[in-house]
Parts: structure tokens; C-alpha cells; sequence
């Protein structure tokens, strides 16, 4: 209700107060919008003392953060990239996830009419270009 720079300013103080700590920022992309960026950089690395706390942003979309966040010294240094899911590991998380829900460990058990290996085959076939997130949903 106070708008995107007070909740940036929260989440700064939050970790202010609780050093030492990690700080994980999900999908940046999102939340350093146009309207909130130099106020978003202000508080990474402003006036106010960040000492104690490790900040880690994630992005499905790194093209969408401005130059001045990504790529500047000191904000984040090093970054990872994650290639997308080859066929053998989206068939062992498959086989992983079809296991848990026959166990009933998702909540419910459920009796399937197919081997658990070919779900498992057919799910890591057909999710070409899927992430583990799209994955697991699925």
C-alpha cells in the first residue's frame, strides 16, 4: 500500500537489523522495476552500512536488469548461469518426483496404472525446455 520504495526500504532495514544475514532477492528482474531502480541502488549500496549482509539475486531474465545492477563492480560480483535440464537429469528428477507421490510424501497417495519409469521416460521426453520449476508444476 505505501508503494515499491517503501517495501525495498524494508526489506533493506530488515536485513539491517538482522546482520548477519543472507539476503535472497527472487526474480530481480521483477522487482527493480524503472519507477524503483535508483532507489533499489541506493539502498544495495547507498549511504547506509550493508556490512554483514550477502545479498543474492535470482533472474530468469538477466537481459531485463539495467547494466548499472548487473554489471557494475561490487553489486554482484559473480553471477551463475543454469543451462536448462538435459533428457537424463529431467528423467532422474521425474523419476524422483513420480516416487514421492506414489509414497503419498506430496500430501495424497497416488495409485498410478503406468510403471514409474515410464511416466518418468515419458515426462523427460516431453518436457524439452522445461526448468525443474516447470517440472515440478507439471
Amino acid at each position: 500500500m505505501q508503494g515499491p520504495e517503501y517495501g525495498v526500504r524494508s526489506i533493506f532495514n530488515h536485513a539491517r537489523k538482522n546482520a548477519p544475514c543472507i539476503l535472497v532477492l527472487e526474480d530481480l528482474d521483477a522487482m527493480v522495476t524503472e519507477k524503483v531502480r535508483s532507489f533499489f541502488l541506493n539502498e544495495l549500496d547507498g549511504i547506509a552500512a550493508n556490512a554483514g549482509i550477502l545479498t543474492i539475486a535470482t533472474t530468469n531474465h538477466p537481459e531485463r536488469i539495467d547494466d548499472a545492477i548487473i554489471n557494475r563492480p561490487s553489486r554482484f560480483d559473480v553471477k551463475y548461469n543454469f543451462e536448462l535440464p538435459d533428457i537424463d537429469l529431467r528423467r532422474s528428477f521425474a523419476t524422483k518426483w513420480v516416487e514421492k507421490v506414489a509414497r503419498g510424501e506430496r500430501g495424497r497417495k497416488v495409485g498410478f496404472t503406468m510403471d514409474h519409469k515410464e511416466i518418468a521416460e515419458r515426462v523427460a521426453t516431453d518436457s524439452e525446455g522445461f526448468s525443474f520449476a516447470f517440472m515440478k508444476e507439471l
